[in-house]
């Protein structure tokens, strides 16, 4: 039986006006916590004190072992030599990572390999090192490989950088 389009129109429209429109709520909450914010206080940055001009050389400065020189300890001649002396505070309860980045070598001095000793934890690589929460105030010390090239001449100085990022966990 073939209905007419006039009856298929009815139909439909019917089929349409008799269909109640459907609506559901849902609640949505928002989540917020609060926190301390990270604060880094530089209490001196490493140094390496006067090394040997004109001498191609691989200076390590160490938070556990002070500077080294890889060819020769005579190359490293006077003055205060140590790593970086840091205060981090922030939370009480979340811990931190710290990262490296931006290496920036100075007047032929290329600086490398960060090292970072976090709360007297054992001293590692800073990039990616995981820490404890700092609360009021948590001691990190940053030592840093120095590459020279040699074409240093006396007198001179160097100022090599690097960026370190502590952040929450």
């Amino acid at each position: 039986m073939k209905l007419p389009l006039s009856q298929l129109l009815v139909l439909f429209m019917a089929l349409l006006i008799g269909k109640t429109a459907m609506a559901a709520t849902e609640e949505v909450t928002a989540n917020i916590a609060f926190d301390t914010p990270l604060s880094i206080t530089v209490y001196g940055d490493p140094g390496l004190g006067t090394v040997r001009a004109g001498v191609a050389e691989v200076y390590s400065i160490h938070p556990d072992n002070g500077l080294t020189a890889q060819n020769s300890s005579s190359n490293i001649l006077y003055g205060w030599a140590g790593a970086a002396d840091m205060l981090i505070t922030g939370s009480t309860t979340a811990s931190v990572q710290f990262s490296v980045a931006n290496y920036t070598a100075d007047n032929g001095v290329t600086p490398s390999n960060a090292v970072c000793n976090y709360a007297d934890d054992p001293t590692a690589a800073c990039d990616g090192m995981l820490g404890g929460p700092p609360g009021g105030g948590t001691v990190l010390f940053v030592g840093v490989t120095l590459t020279v090239d040699g074409t240093q001449t006396a007198g001179e100085t160097a100022e090599p950088t690097f960026d370190l990022t502590v952040i929450y966990q």
